[in-house]
């Protein structure tokens, strides 16, 4: 069992490296789930952006517990094989992900349209 959730966000909207989404009716999920990026589109410079997202479980970046989603490179950020990680929550009513170019700052410096597709797949 699996479904899959496309994120967009316009330049104006994506000034900060958040790509943020709500959803009318919330998706309810039973037993244990992963979540991978599948496909990001976007025409941004950098060749390097490490994503966070909020409905996964957190893991060690340089022994600090972040929620790292994927690190995607390349000039078209495509993704050659999803590193699914474990999502932590069972209702999701909004998914908020955070492109950074490092990922101990805040700072973002590039200012793209953005399209994401994440495969949520049972585990």
């Amino acid at each position: 069992m699996s479904f899959y959730v496309t994120l967009q966000a316009k330049e104006a909207a994506f000034k900060t490296g958040d790509l943020k989404a709500e959803f009318a009716k919330a998706y309810r999920l039973r037993g244990e789930w992963e979540v991978g990026i599948i496909s990001c589109h976007t025409n941004a410079s950098s060749t390097i952006f490490w994503v966070f997202s909020d409905i996964v479980d957190f893991t060690y970046v340089n022994n600090t517990p972040m929620q790292l989603m994927d690190v995607l490179q390349g000039e078209k950020l495509q993704v050659r094989k999803p590193l699914y990680s474990k999502v932590i929550k069972k209702t999701i009513s909004s998914i908020n992900m955070q492109f950074r170019q490092d990922p101990k700052s805040d700072y973002f410096s590039e200012f793209t349209d953005i399209v994401c597709i994440l495969h949520f797949r049972k585990t």
